[in-house]
C-alpha cells in the first residue's frame, strides 16, 4: 500500500473504532480531550495512621516467608542435648555424640515462627565394661520429628544379650531432647 492509502485507512479505522478513539484521547494531543490529571490531596493524620497499619499487616502477609540460617548454634545445641540422653534402665550411657551433617533454619511464615532442621547423628554408647556400640539417628528432621530412623550397631553385648533392647529404648529420651531443642530454638530466635 502507498503511504497516502495507509493514512486514509488509519483515519477510517479511527472513525469507526472506539479503542482507537480512547487511545488517541489518552495521549492528550492538541485539540483532543485528554484524561484529567491526578490531583494530590494530603491524608488526615488518622487516615495516614490507618493506611500505615493496613500496609504493615499486608506486608507481613505478603512477605510470607523469612528465613535465617542458625545451623552453627543448632548443631552445638543438638549435640549438647543428645549428649544428655539417658535411658530409664541406667545400664547404657551415651559417651560421645557426632553430628555427621545437617542444617537448621528459623522461619517466619505469616507471622508465625517455626524451626526447620535436618540432622544425622551418631551416638556412641557403652554399658559398663561389657557392651558398646553406635546408634545412628537418620533423618532427624522437623518434617518427621516423631518418626526418625535409628540404626544400631552393637560391637559387644551384655552377657544376657539385652543391649539392643536397652539402646532401642532410647527413642523416648531422644524424642524428649528433640522436643527440648525445638522449644529452645523458638525461645532463642
Amino acid at each position: 500500500l502507498r503511504p497516502s492509502v495507509v493514512f486514509l485507512h488509519t483515519q477510517q479505522m479511527a472513525a469507526s473504532s472506539a479503542y482507537y478513539y480512547a487511545h488517541q484521547q489518552s495521549r492528550g494531543k492538541p485539540g483532543e480531550v485528554a484524561a484529567p490529571k491526578a490531583q494530590h490531596t494530603p491524608l488526615s493524620p488518622d487516615d495516614a495512621q490507618a493506611t500505615v497499619q493496613a500496609n504493615a499487616k499486608a506486608a507481613v502477609w505478603a512477605a510470607g516467608w523469612d528465613e535465617k540460617d542458625v545451623t552453627k548454634y543448632a548443631k552445638e545445641r543438638m549435640q549438647e542435648l543428645l549428649s544428655a540422653v539417658a535411658p530409664e534402665s541406667g545400664r547404657i550411657q551415651v559417651t560421645k555424640v557426632e553430628l555427621v551433617e545437617g542444617e537448621s533454619h528459623m522461619l517466619l511464615t505469616r507471622g508465625k515462627k517455626r524451626v526447620a532442621y535436618e540432622f544425622e547423628a551418631k551416638l556412641f554408647w557403652k554399658g559398663g565394661d561389657e557392651a558398646k556400640g553406635v546408634l545412628k539417628l537418620v533423618d532427624l528432621s522437623s518434617d518427621n520429628c516423631d518418626s526418625f530412623d535409628m540404626e544400631l550397631k552393637v560391637d559387644s553385648d551384655f552377657a544376657d544379650g539385652t543391649a539392643k533392647a536397652e539402646v532401642m529404648a532410647l527413642r523416648k529420651p531422644i524424642q524428649a531432647q528433640v522436643d527440648a531443642f525445638k522449644a529452645d530454638m523458638l525461645a532463642r530466635y
